[in-house]
């Protein structure tokens, strides 16, 4: 959309001063929600439903937001910290205002129109449960033991080619070794 409407590319960094139209708005949060299933970027189960998203940390979407920015500018990655401009300090300051008057609400369940939801969404959110209660609700059931045959329970056990089953490793048909063999391989 920037690369169409250029005058909508002075609106990134512009600190939220004076309007822009809903298309812009909606663009910029279809752009922060094509990377909430993005783990590094939004965190874990970001757009797994409306209530969710809402909880994405603010900064989460913030850095996103710059980033996407960044991009649109050509700019390249950071430098490392101890050659860190004082230009891109000042842009991160000025997009960060520009995201947080602008954006932030939008993001956080203001819905309007142009702004895609997923399907899943539309959906019952699933049960979220914590890991104390899926450990407590597994305590207590124990799977019922396998059938075993008596004759062989408590030795190792092996398949055997031969048969085509499992058998007691003593047992194991195919290996004919003699004593005289054992150890050695056959030569090529």
């Amino acid at each position: 959309m920037l690369n169409r409407e250029t005058r909508l590319a002075s609106k990134l960094a512009d600190q939220g001063a004076g309007g822009v139209p809903t298309e812009y708005l909606a663009a910029v949060e279809n752009g922060l929600r094509s990377h909430g299933d993005d783990l590094h970027a939004m965190g874990t189960n970001a757009m797994r439903s409306e209530e969710d998203w809402k909880k994405v940390h603010q900064w989460m979407k913030r850095e996103a937001y710059i980033a996407a920015a960044r991009h649109h500018w050509g700019k390249p990655s950071y430098s490392q910290w101890d050659h860190f401009l004082l230009q891109d300090y000042m842009d991160r300051c000025k997009l960060t205002v520009t995201f947080l008057k602008r954006h932030l609400l939008h993001s956080n369940g203001k819905e309007f129109a142009g702004v895609r939801n997923p399907k899943s969404w539309s959906e019952p959110p699933p049960e979220k449960t914590t890991q104390r209660q899926r450990k407590s609700s597994s305590k207590g059931k124990t799977a019922a033991p396998a059938a075993t045959n008596n004759k062989t329970s408590g030795s190792i056990m092996m398949f055997d080619a031969a048969s085509g089953k499992m058998v007691p490793l003593h047992d194991v048909s195919s290996t004919t070794e003699s004593e005289d063999d054992i150890g050695w391989s056959e030569e090529v």
